[in-house]
């Protein structure tokens, strides 16, 4: 039987532990039994697992019920949770959109009477300054034109009207009445300002009046009684003024005599009386002289004047409601308020200038003491009384259609008033408690006016307000909703729908579950038929343990397996247990292969770019390395700083992991290259030279994860020192292999990628090494569509296509001889053309955008042209430099109405333009210098454009004070004096920028005066090179083809002349040599910015601010035009070169009369000591640069101490460079003189410490 025979192989170690038999009947009978045993049990085994089985359905079942109930539990709770959670909200909103409303309403109320207590306070102030100025005498005193400040006054508190009520002591009395009786003509005053002002005021029938040209004339003298003027000889004031009015009499004059010519107040008894029994009265019979008193308080000058009834000389302390207020004002030396009363009950007929529809509001009195002067000592000598409705201060708080907020206005005296505030209107519902107080718990009470209230004190008591707020029905019937019913629902519904799926997915798993059951059912079936159950046990357990050590011995990775079992005997217990509760998550990989790649150039280039450019070019290079490194399985390890780190063999063992990474670095040094030059037109000039130096090395690295804050896998060991060295003694653009990956790559037959370098190198710490170069540019690195092509499009066709392109569509072709030029033509000049037309682009959008905030319609003259010269065709350009450049003010409507200039769309044409003029501009440049060159013209276009985004975002001012959006752009324009306001402004100092070089004649202007050079005769030997430069950019420009372009840039003779002018100082400023401009440039920098040219000038505050709008963008390019001296000591150096190179070209063209390597490095040293580093504490001086102008002073320093210790070794390089260029031109013909001016030089460096200052930075 084969069971049996199979079972008698696999059962070897089973039977050992049974007894030998004695004998082979013995054994026999054993493995009889055994069998018989082994098929009892198999018998059985089906009906036990159908039992089992069984069971656990059963079992099964009974939890899928406890499921569906535990969801359907579940489902209540959660929607009942819902509901209440959702009705919670929905409450919580209604109190937080309470609460808010409340604190606005609470806020707005206190600061309103705030200001109207500020405002009557100043206007008290005010009548004592008038009263002391003129000389009165307190209480003969008449304010001149009060009805005119009374209007305005009550027009900025809201006040009803406003009145002046001296004090008058019983002594003074008759006085009084006799001064009152004299002085009544600013009645008359007061009526003609407001005929004036609101014709027909006074036009009534009881009067019958109207206007006509009668003009009659008198003249009110104003005066004190002679008993009580002052001793001064200052004569009284006289007031005339013009009226006129038609009552059908020819002399009939405005009737201003309606004062009684006494103190006098309102018998309020007895016309109460009067009015209950009915009959003829008048309220002139109840007008009775004021009872004797200590003190009168009669009411005098009023605005606006009561037009029927005049109370004037009524005794305002008669009535009730100032009776206890004004003593208590008096002693408390401080305003209060008065009782609440309608406005309907004011003594007199409701003036018709009221709005009839508040006359039932609450009214109070303001009283404000009037003082006899403006000292400390001073003595309370009248009262300004404001008559104002309550409803002001509830006015314009909530927002147009926000509706329910309920105002109960509560007085200890028994008064209350109710008031609903109905988006920005307050409507008065009338006296008394006429809230419905559903949620009186969310009540919000406060006190308007807490600083003019009286305390009430032993028998005298005052009325105080409080202010309570409600919610109305109307309020909270917006906040609920019957959305907390339906999100409940939807909730339950969620839970019975996913009972639904329950189901059925339970039907489904049931059926799974079945062919499984039975499929293992017959697997453990036929296996208990084969083995004894202790046998198929012991099996199981040695095939799960030599499967797992199968496992462990063919697995080259045991990063992530517990270590515990291969520990060190001798260090049982690890520190770092203690401190993490684990052991070292870390391991010793023995095969790997490790990168670094550096950026060469990295350092000098991102000195001179903004930090958002820096990280630009960083995450774009480093995001396609890693796009690389996924798809290639290489892991990156880390970037340190440019440096990108990165290993193939760990934490994933892999055989061929010098060859991957061999790959993976080639691929990485040329993808440098490509994204480079991508990235040039939109990083700038320099961007192109950048690239990859690149090392690997092979052998064991330990690897892990170093824990603690920041923990990440990280490499340790001597080969991730080597990797280091192979990369820091590289070679830019190439790949630096070591011996040990070499040798891998050979055994892997990759020979032929290698190179050996001749010499090795020398390795800090390691010695003399042998190393190899590996290219494999040529071949695919087997990565799908990603190849090893060192071009992966055609930039000179692509650029070119462009500006045929650009041509066809303006129809310019006055500049087709440009792109015939090898220097235009080649594809670094075109992207760095392309770079200039973008940022003017840009520019350009954002004069647009402000063109179009000024003015919604805006009619552009496109034929719009200007000579350079200004008005006059004769003189020089150097004659049109003005003292100061004006800059536009701060325009708020231009803010308001803001255009985002990235909603600017560049026509087709004006893009075209655009690119025809750079590139013409670009033709205009010499090929022939290797400094004043349209490359260098690129460089200080780009540091103009960094120090102008340090303008546009000075850290000093801050925007996060709580100021204003608009105060925070008006104070932005005051810091900056204006520049960030003006696009124009920006475009033209980047355009000067690039055009101030334009057919530079390679020679300081001192050589083409000496020539007699035309130019030099043209420009009368003055500035001669930069005004050459401005008039061949400016011609250019206006020449028809631009049209177009010139209409984006400026859309009126303003804009062109401020173009114009801006363009030409500034190109002129480049000019650092002539002593006139620059004597000029002095004076104006110690007007501007020197304490002692600030104090003395007396010129205007916009006259200062454009001085130094001036002064700034001056010096702003003329650091840009030398900005490589205070940048990077790579970029100083590269440009101090080719500024060498030029100079000597002219030197051996016989065109300068000195050797300039004679006095370079002195000359060098002066120029940093007397311009550079001057220049940029000036920068810093000017306070608009932020951190640049720091940047650029410590820059200068080092440099200067740089070329100090350098200098004399640099320009002997300098000598040889040009020997050495010369040497191949000539392809060995006679000996270059170059020769001897190195020997010549060496001996003088040798030999003389003194030779002449600069004499070459003229150019």
């Amino acid at each position: 039987m084969k069971v049996s025979g199979g079972m008698s192989k696999k059962s070897t170690n089973f039977m050992s532990a049974v007894p030998e038999a004695k004998d082979e009947e013995m054994g026999k009978e054993l493995e009889s039994e055994f069998d018989e045993s082994e098929m009892d049990k198999g018998t059985g085994v089906e009906s036990s697992t159908e039992e089992i089985a069984a069971k656990e359905n059963k079992a099964v079942l009974w939890s899928k019920a406890l499921v569906v109930l535990v969801i359907v539990v579940v489902a209540a709770a959660i929607g009942t949770v819902t509901l209440k959670f959702i009705q919670a909200q929905e409450e919580k909103a209604y109190q937080d959109h309470f609460d808010k409303v409340s604190r606005e309403l609470v806020t707005f109320s206190q600061t309103r009477a705030r200001e109207i207590f500020d405002n009557l306070e100043a206007f008290s102030a005010h009548v004592t300054s008038v009263a002391a100025i003129e000389h009165m005498v307190w209480p003969f005193v008449v304010i001149p034109d009060f009805q005119v400040h009374g209007v305005v006054a009550n027009t900025m508190t809201g006040a009803s009207m406003l009145t002046i009520n001296p004090i008058v002591k019983h002594k003074d009395r008759e006085a009084w009445e006799n001064f009152t009786a004299e002085n009544q003509g600013w009645m008359a005053e007061a009526h003609m300002y407001d005929d004036e002002v609101s014709p027909g005021l006074y036009t009534d029938e009881r009067y019958e009046i109207r206007r006509s040209g009668n003009v009659n004339r008198t003249t009110e003298r104003i005066s004190a009684p002679s008993h009580n003027r002052t001793s001064t000889n200052r004569t009284s004031t006289n007031r005339t003024r013009t009226f006129s009015r038609d009552t059908g009499r020819s002399d009939d004059l405005w009737n201003v005599t309606g004062i009684k010519p006494f103190i006098w107040e309102v018998n309020y008894t007895g016309m109460r009386a009067a009015r209950l029994s009915g009959g003829n009265w008048s309220r002139s019979d109840f007008e009775l002289p004021a009872k004797k008193a200590k003190e009168y308080y009669p009411v005098w000058q009023r605005a606006p004047l009561e037009d029927f009834n005049p109370n004037m000389n009524e005794n305002f302390a008669a009535k009730a409601i100032f009776k206890k207020v004004i003593s208590a004002m008096i002693e408390a030396n401080r305003p209060v308020l008065t009782e609440a009363i309608e406005g309907r009950f004011l003594d007199g007929d409701y003036d018709r200038r009221f709005d009839p529809h508040t006359q039932t509001e609450p009214h109070s009195y303001l009283l404000q003491p009037i003082y006899d002067s403006l000292k400390n000592d001073r003595q309370a000598v009248g009262v300004l009384s404001a008559f104002f409705r309550w409803g002001l201060f509830f006015k314009n708080v909530l927002p147009e259609g926000e509706d329910g907020v309920m105002v109960f206005l509560n007085g200890t005296c028994g008064q209350s008033f109710t008031y609903e505030l109905q988006g920005k209107k307050p409507v008065y519902l009338g006296q008394g408690d006429l809230i419905e107080h559903d949620d009186r718990d969310m009540r919000v009470q406060f006190e308007v006016a807490p600083f003019a209230t009286i305390e009430s004190s032993g028998n005298k008591t005052y009325c105080q307000y409080q202010v309570e707020i409600y919610p109305s029905a109307q309020f909270k019937a917006k906040h609920f909703t019957n959305d907390p019913y339906l999100y409940a629902g939807a909730v339950v519904s969620c839970f019975v729908l996913t009972t639904l799926v329950f189901v059925i997915y339970d039907c489904m798993v049931r059926l799974r579950n079945k062919r499984v059951m039975e499929t293992a059912t017959k697997s453990h079936a036929i296996v208990s038929q084969l083995f004894p159950s202790n046998v198929r046990d012991r099996l199981m357990n040695e095939v799960a343990q030599q499967e797992e050590d199968k496992q462990k011995k063919s697995s080259k990775n045991a990063f992530l397996v517990d270590s515990s079992r291969s520990a060190d005997i001798t260090s049982p217990y690890s520190p770092s247990e203690a401190i993490f509760g684990s052991k070292p998550i870390a391991d010793l990989f023995p095969e790997s292969t490790i990168m670094f790649a550096d950026m060469v150039g990295f350092t000098a280039w991102s000195s001179v770019r903004e930090p958002s450019q820096v990280f630009s070019l960083l995450e774009t290079v480093y995001h396609s390395f890693d796009a690389a490194a996924r798809r290639m399985r290489v892991f990156k390890v880390e970037t340190i700083g440019d440096c990108y780190v990165a290993v193939c063999g760990v934490p994933t063992y892999r055989k061929t992991h010098a060859t991957v990474m061999a790959r993976f670095a080639c691929f990485c040094a040329t993808k440098m290259v490509d994204l480079c030059r991508d990235l040039e037109m939109s990083l700038g000039p320099g961007t192109d030279a950048l690239r990859m130096r690149v090392g690997l090395h092979s052998g064991p690295v330990t690897a892990g994860v170093l824990r603690g804050d920041k923990g990440r896998f990280q490499l340790f060991g001597d080969t991730m020192n080597s990797a280091a060295r192979m990369e820091s003694t590289g070679v830019k653009d190439k790949v630096q292999v070591s011996q040990a990956t070499a040798d891998l790559l050979f055994a892997s037959g990759k020979g032929k990628w290698l190179t050996e370098r001749e010499g090795g190198v020398e390795a800090k710490g390691k010695g003399k090494m042998k190393t190899f170069f590996c290219d494999i540019r040529e071949e695919s690195v087997g990565t799908g569509s990603m190849t090893m092509s060192t071009t992966s499009f055609d930039d000179t066709a692509m650029v070119s296509s462009s500006f045929h392109n650009v041509r066809s569509s303006s129809g310019s072709t006055s500049q087709k001889q440009n792109l015939s030029s090898p220097s235009l033509s080649s594809p670094s000049t075109q992207r760095l053309i392309q770079w200039n037309v973008d940022i003017l682009s840009k520019l350009l959008r954002r004069v647009m955008a402000r063109a179009q905030s000024k003015s919604s319609k805006s009619t552009i003259s496109r034929t719009l042209q200007k000579n350079i010269r200004g008005s006059a065709n004769s003189g020089t350009l150097l004659d049109e430099v003005k003292e100061v450049l004006n800059l536009p003010k701060f325009d708020p409507k231009v803010y308001t109405n803001h255009v985002d200039p990235e909603s600017i769309q560049l026509s087709d044409e004006v893009k075209a333009q655009m690119i025809s003029y750079v590139t013409d501009i670009a033709g205009m440049y010499s090929e022939s210098n290797s400094f004043h060159c349209f490359d260098h013209a690129s460089h200080v276009m780009m540091s103009v454009i960094k120090l102008m985004s340090r303008i546009n975002s000075p850290i000093e001012v801050s925007m996060n004070d709580g100021t204003s959006n608009h105060k925070i752009a008006e104070n932005l324009h005051d810091h900056t004096f204006g520049i960030t306001s003006d696009p124009l402004t920006q475009f033209s100092v980047v355009l000067a920028a690039m055009i101030h070089d334009v057919d530079h004649p390679g020679v300081p202007n001192s050589t083409l005066v000496s020539e007699n050079d035309p130019i030099s005769i043209k420009y009368s030997g003055k500035s001669v090179a930069e005004q050459n430069s401005v008039e061949l950019a400016w011609e250019r420009l206006m020449l028809p083809q631009y049209e177009a372009l010139r209409a984006c840039i400026y859309t009126n003779d303003e804009e062109l002349d401020r173009f114009r002018q801006t363009l030409l100082q500034l190109v002129l400023a480049t000019d650092v040599i002539d002593k006139d401009l620059g004597a000029k440039r002095k004076d104006r920098w110690a007007k501007a910015f020197s304490p002692e040219g600030a104090s003395e000038s007396a010129e205007t505050k916009e006259d200062a601010t454009n001085r130094k709008a001036t002064i700034v963008l001056e010096h702003l390019l003329q650091a840009s035009d030398v900005s490589h001296t205070m940048q990077h000591w790579q970029v100083y150096v590269k440009w101090n070169e080719r500024l060498f190179q030029e100079m000597y070209s002219g030197y051996k063209a016989s065109r300068l009369a000195k050797n300039p390597a004679e006095a370079w490095y002195e000359g060098e040293l002066g120029f940093f000591d007397y311009y550079i580093i001057p220049l940029a504490k000036k920068l810093e001086t000017c306070g608009v640069f932020g951190v640049s102008s720091h940047e650029y002073l410590s820059y200068a320093s080092m440099n200067r101490e740089e070329w100090k210790n350098k200098g004399r070794d640099i320009v002997k390089q300098y000598l040889a460079n040009i020997k050495a260029e010369e040497a191949g031109r000539l392809e060995g013909s006679e000996e270059s003189s170059v020769d001897t001016d190195v020997d010549t030089f060496t001996d003088e460096v040798a030999t003389n410490d003194a030779a002449p200052g600069h004499k070459i930075f003229d150019v």
